[in-house]
């Protein structure tokens, strides 16, 4: 038989169908959206402001043995560790340093213990210092910037569920009009899975006064630990898949149009059936991830160094008073507190135009973020579920209400009348 009749000619693949996760990589060109820019950089502002707010409340703190050698504010503290870790986790994601043999060994902080180390600090280690210094603080900060993350993730979530479904880019407003009637399950979303948690510890915490206060109920007490066991690995679970799935809460209640607890439901089911696959998708999110948020910060400060250089060239006020900064550092301002007003005023607007641009960058990363997480939700909601990826809550346009004219329904008999009363009236004008 020749070998002819059994040749296949291949004219093209796509690679979106053959290989769903690569429609992970388009997560950059949709973070780029200058309306998710716009929402992450309101994110942003919104929880400085508040944090800014919470320094003034507290005031300065006095140094304290172990935590600082000179006073400090909380906030600038807090703000000052986490933009660190952000830029180590980005240049330690860019060299594929993922830190497994360093924080194996022990070591989780410092530039060494790469993507974990820099996680671990961002997440445990600035936090911790927070939280044990500063319980108050650290309770009113967290909960601020994580309703406002739940909120306007959503309506980057949104924008970004739009484009990967029905590949149409949506509005603001569209956006704010999907979000405005799910913000309460937006913020509950997380909430719900930590107030189990606090049950549970509450359920503990009486337990164990009841049985371990009294003489003799302790034998029962030790009896019952193993039960007390069980309740703390149930809690441990839930904080461990609240922190791994709190990027696709917004994406599911985006994706799905649905409440707190069925998008809940859904990110958990998701992560117990497939999660291997989540790793998998998070760790290709977070090293594409770093390699865009590199190629944005040398877009951003390039144009930073050299604004300043053009700018100050043939004027030495105006390069004094714009600030230079190194690569994935908050720009400082250059104020010369012996200059005249109007150059220290000069020198506090430009700061602030620097670090809005600076900004800008972080906020590229938040938009990353939340757009990267609309897409590993829509790929583990197609292994576990089997759903199209191009399935999405459409909402309901508005109904137009009609008004119909409905004519007299008049008898034959009165018709007579009427049209007798009508000639009368007539008659009337005419007279």
């Amino acid at each position: 038989m020749p070998d002819a009749a059994h040749r296949v000619r291949l004219e093209g693949i796509d690679f979106d169908v053959a290989f769903p996760s690569l429609r992970l990589l388009s997560a950059f060109r949709m973070a780029l959206q200058p309306a998710k820019i716009l929402l992450a950089l309101v994110l942003l502002l919104l929880v400085y402001g508040g944090g800014a707010a919470l320094d003034l409340m507290w005031g300065t703190q006095e140094a304290t043995p172990g935590v600082s050698g000179e006073p400090y504010r909380v906030f600038a503290t807090v703000l000052h560790g986490e933009l660190s870790a952000f830029s180590e986790l980005i240049r330690a994601a860019a060299r594929l340093d993922f830190g497994v043999g360093a924080v194996a060994g022990g070591a989780v902080a410092g530039e060494s213990a790469g993507v974990l180390g820099a996680l671990h600090r961002m997440v445990v280690g600035v936090p911790g210092w927070a939280w044990t210094n500063h319980p108050g603080f650290f309770v009113l900060l967290t909960g601020w910037g994580m309703g406002l993350s739940m909120v306007f993730g959503g309506g980057i979530a949104r924008l970004a569920a739009c484009e990967a479904c029905d590949n149409q880019s949506q509005s603001l407003p569209e956006a704010a009009r999907f979000v405005r009637p799910r913000v309460l399950w937006l913020l509950l979303a997380p909430v719900i899975p930590l107030a189990v948690v606090g049950v549970v510890w509450v359920i503990l915490a009486a337990t164990g006064a009841v049985f371990f206060s009294v003489p003799g109920l302790n034998l029962v007490g030790g009896l019952l630990y193993g039960l007390l066991l069980l309740g703390g690995l149930a809690a441990a679970a839930l904080l461990v898949f609240t922190g791994l799935g709190a990027g696709l809460l917004p994406a599911s209640v985006a994706v799905e149009g649905t409440d707190a607890f069925d998008a809940v439901s859904r990110v958990f089911t998701f992560l117990i059936c497939r999660t291997l696959r989540f790793f998998a998708l998070s760790a290709v999110m977070l090293v594409y991830g770093a390699l865009t948020t590199v190629l944005v910060g040398v877009v951003v400060f390039a144009a930073m160094w050299f604004t300043r250089g053009a700018a100050g060239a043939w004027t030495s006020g105006l390069a004094d008073a714009v600030p230079g900064g190194e690569f994935g550092r908050l720009p400082g301002a250059a104020i010369d507190v012996e200059a005249g007003g109007t150059a220290q005023a000069s020198a506090w607007m430009v700061g602030v135009w620097a670090r809005l641009a600076f900004g800008a960058w972080v906020a590229y990363a938040v938009s990353y973020f939340f757009t990267s997480q609309v897409w590993v939700y829509l790929l583990l909601r197609r292994e576990v579920d089997g759903t199209s990826i191009e399935e999405l809550w459409q909402q309901e346009p508005a109904a137009e209400v009609v008004v119909e004219k409905v004519e007299p329904k008049v008898d034959g008999g009165d018709t007579a009348a009427l049209d007798s009363a009508g000639a009368a009236g007539d008659g009337d004008d005419l007279g």
